[in-house]
């Protein structure tokens, strides 16, 4: 049984799928042959989106009206019953074509262990192909009479330009409409939006672009100016890298459209194929652009977390070897003054052992918190192990590592932790690397100092 939501959401869907399938009935440049098919698009993004009940219902009324319309506007003179079984069959090859991919795709990507957008484009195109490429050869073979080669390409990258172009919008749209549909919420469609205007201004100068192609490419008759459509890939690459993710959809939306009214308008009809595959080769360029930025931000979430302490966000101690070896060079290189402070929480064990290790914890985040405030944006902040952290101050002597010091200590002694009434400090161990000696000996020393400074009573610099 249907509920009230999937009824809602039945009634929404069935006159948009029909207004899309007029348009692109509109949009022909030859009887049955138009550049692409919105519906396909729209079937794919409401099953992958807004249940399979809902979505069913509305795909097989909209097929089944689409067919007697169609009927109407082309005076097929087919009789109701080879009507209704066409628009069965239509209706049954959308359905689990269409929705079956969809449902598909979101079962892999449910199943996968993390997310991954390189994944997700790869899967969603392949499926966008083999399933209009089946559904394509089925309905020629089952509803309309087989004509050759062209009529099954026509037919095919029609239907995988509407699921590929069209369904990514569709889905950036359900998703702000109804945000608990989400298919990714890892992918933030409307995600720090830049200024409208902007974004119209491209927008128009890429319709502008594509436009002369077209326009230029039919007067001259001639199909090597036609593609090139293919160098809309610039400006469309250029939208992704600038633009929201919504933003980007909308712009591959309008190109298609654009395309297929230019193309309908002035009768394009040997070129056409041509603009087909030139959409579907722009579309599948911006989806795998759009996947630069996520690999970036995989590749930097990868970096953090193996150089990165998690606890107090300061360098590991592998990572902070490796650039003090790089500061120490320059230094000797230069000429230039590196010093080494190396401080310990006193007595930590007896927090941990007080008042946990969830306290002992959050003391060496607010420690370090602490430590991130005073350093300048040369100063290396690492954490060696347990409650031990180390500090290189480049261009620094002993004399101002200690003031350095001095101030850390003074401001680490007047934290409070919420709750709980005792006061951490810290003993700093300070040592100036001696020129071309490598870091292992300026940290020993500084190390030893850390020991005579906990002797001297803890609380202490040496």
């Amino acid at each position: 049984m249907l509920n009230f939501s999937a009824v809602i959401k039945c009634c929404l869907l069935l006159p948009l799928w029909l207004l899309l399938w007029r348009l692109s009935v509109f949009l022909e440049y030859a009887p049955h042959a138009s550049l692409w098919f919105p519906p396909a698009g729209l079937t794919f993004a409401a099953f992958l989106l807004m249940g399979s009940r809902s979505a069913t219902l509305a795909v097989w009324l909209a097929c089944m009206f689409s067919t007697f319309w169609e009927n109407s506007l082309f005076n097929t003179a087919r009789d109701t019953a080879e009507l209704l079984a066409s628009g069965s069959i239509f209706a049954t090859l959308h359905t689990f074509l269409y929705g079956g991919g969809a449902l598909l795709l979101k079962r892999q990507m449910a199943l996968s262990a993390s997310f991954n957008l390189v994944t997700l484009v790869t899967r969603f195109l392949l499926i966008a192909a083999v399933s209009s490429l089946i559904l394509a050869a089925s309905g020629l073979a089952l509803i309309y009479s087989y004509d050759g080669v062209d009529s099954l390409i026509a037919w095919w990258i029609g239907d995988m330009t509407g699921v590929v172009v069209m369904a990514p919008i569709f889905a950036s749209i359900v998703t702000r409409l109804f945000p608990r549909h989400s298919f990714m919420p890892e992918i933030n469609f409307y995600d720090r939006p830049k200024a409208l205007s902007t974004f119209i201004w491209k927008l128009v100068l890429t319709g502008l672009l594509l436009s002369i192609i077209l326009i230029t490419a039919e007067w001259l008759n001639s199909e090597e100016i036609a593609c090139f459509i293919f160098f809309l890939a610039i400006p469309v690459t250029w939208i992704v890298f600038t633009e929201t993710p919504f933003r980007a959809s909308i712009s591959l939306a309008a190109v298609s459209v654009l395309t297929a009214a230019i193309v309908a308008g002035i009768g394009v009809d040997t070129q056409a194929y041509i603009y087909q595959f030139g959409i579907n080769v722009i579309a599948c360029s911006a989806y795998f652009t759009m996947c630069v930025p996520a690999l970036a931000a995989d590749n930097r979430a990868l970096f953090e977390k193996v150089h990165i302490d998690y606890l107090t966000q300061a360098l590991n101690r592998e990572h902070f070897t490796a650039l003090a070896e790089q500061q120490l060079k320059y230094a000797s290189r230069y000429d230039k003054p590196v010093s080494l402070i190396v401080f310990d929480v006193d007595k930590f064990k007896v927090i941990n052992d007080t008042y946990g290790h969830s306290v002992g914890d959050n003391v060496l985040r607010e420690i370090a918190i602490c430590v991130r405030k005073k350093l300048r944006k040369s100063d290396v902040f690492g954490r060696f192990g347990g409650d031990e952290f180390v500090l290189l101050l480049p261009r620094t002597n002993v004399q101002r590592a200690r003031q350095v010091a001095a101030t850390l200590r003074k401001n680490i002694s007047q934290l409070s932790f919420a709750g709980f009434e005792f006061t951490a400090t810290c003993s700093f161990g300070v040592a100036e690397a001696t020129t071309g000696a490598p870091f292992e000996q300026a940290f020993d020393e500084a190390d030893r100092a850390l020991y005579d400074a906990k002797k001297a009573g803890r609380n202490r610099i040496r």
